[in-house]
């Protein structure tokens, strides 16, 4: 396998690995080895955030990264509103991503989209798409 193709499988995988340990993280805090699981979450949180996407151009772009490794979701969502003017794919593809992560599927979506459409991107695709797939498992589930 190529080094492009195992790169792009690796940026198709780990947004729906990211899902997949959220989701599972309720399960896993009631284990008794809890504080190693925790720790292994803790990394997962840290690395959840690395697709989001920044341009020098744009200081708020940098600034709402920093804010939602920083837990600080409301403050890195009205950074990525605040740039939008300026980088608007971009805004809009960290906004869908913050959504996302957070579980706002809905939310995810519409920004999703709204990037999707400024700028066809491969990342913004398959999060468009994970997205989808997850209203779509919700909404059979209940």
């Amino acid at each position: 396998m190529k080094m492009s193709e195992r790169r792009r499988m690796m940026k198709s995988v780990f947004p729906l690995a990211v899902c997949l340990l959220s989701l599972s993280a309720p399960l896993a805090a009631q284990d008794r080895d809890s504080a190693r699981i925790g720790i292994h979450q803790s990394e997962a949180e840290s690395h959840r955030w690395d697709v989001l996407k920044t341009h020098s151009s744009v200081p708020q772009l940098q600034k709402g990264t920093e804010l939602a490794r920083q837990g600080n979701i409301k403050g890195a969502i009205r950074a990525f509103q605040a740039a939008a003017p300026g980088r608007r794919s971009l805004a809009y593809f960290n906004l869908g991503v913050v959504y996302f992560e957070t579980g706002n599927l809905h939310q995810a979506l519409r920004y999703l989209q709204l990037s999707y459409s400024a700028r066809r991107d491969s990342v913004c695709l398959e999060y468009l798409q994970n997205t989808r797939r997850l209203i779509k498992e919700r909404k059979q589930r209940q």
